[in-house]
């Protein structure tokens, strides 16, 4: 369904002027990642304003977001199960209590970060950026043990599991 909206969206923009913009292919690629973020975005936080959760949901989403930044992660072959996925867990955070295993899942989230990040499936970089990545990924791990905000160590776990790899149907 993405992939299709931007495809139609790519020949618009395409054919409005041919000679000053990208083939419709790179213009499709660049916009379905755009639209992705975007309604991930748009539907969490929305599903947050309407529990009443939407500050946890925001913090959530952004602590996720600033982990998957520089850590990289598991995709989902789908974009559309990419939205839906993604909606559904991350607008679940505020709602899941944890107890009292807040410090497990952080020491649980640091060791995944330490062993398996960055992991970055569809580029590569360099043995120096990666360094800089993981260092990054763990300073992040350990203020979530800091500042021991439940939504926070919930988010940073989930996206930790995501640098593990898994390699089934559906995902890359």
């Amino acid at each position: 369904m993405i992939e299709l909206i931007s495809l139609r969206i790519a020949r618009v923009i395409h054919t409005a002027n041919v000679e000053e913009t990208e083939d419709v292919e790179t213009l499709q690629y660049y916009l379905s990642i755009y639209l992705t973020s975007v309604l991930i975005v748009f539907f969490t936080l929305g599903i947050g304003y309407i529990t009443g959760t939407f500050y946890l949901t925001l913090l959530g989403l952004f602590s996720f977001w600033l982990l998957r930044k520089v850590s990289g992660g598991l995709h989902l072959t789908s974009l559309t199960g990419c939205v839906f996925f993604s909606t559904l867990l991350l607008s679940s955070l505020p709602h899941l209590s944890l107890g009292k295993i807040i410090l497990e899942l952080n020491i649980i989230s640091l060791i995944i970060v330490i062993l398996f990040s960055p992991n970055f499936h569809t580029i590569s970089i360099s043995n120096k950026r990666k360094k800089t990545y993981k260092f990054i990924a763990i300073i992040i791990v350990f203020v979530s043990m800091l500042l021991n905000i439940e939504v926070i160590t919930k988010a940073i776990f989930i996206q930790a599991v995501t640098l593990l790899s898994f390699r089934r149907e559906g995902f890359e």
